[in-house]
């Protein structure tokens, strides 16, 4: 519980309306826009969705009881 951060530590959850521009494997994107955004991978974002990039895409975080 102390001292610094790793540097493969849980990056967190970006939330905004534009696409974030530093982007990794496994970061979390909840675009807070209210129109459909086209990222910067041909990816059409939905409002209020959550999405994590996977190394090339932007892909929807989808949540179902079956993946707990």
């Amino acid at each position: 519980p102390q001292g610094p951060a790793g540097s493969n530590g849980d990056p967190g959850k970006v939330v905004s309306d534009t696409e974030p521009t530093t982007r990794f494997k496994g970061l979390t994107w909840k675009y807070s826009g209210t129109t459909d955004l086209t990222a910067s991978d041909g990816t059409v974002i939905k409002p209020n969705t959550e999405y994590y990039y996977n190394g090339t895409h932007w892909v929807i975080n989808y949540f179902s009881v079956n993946n707990f």
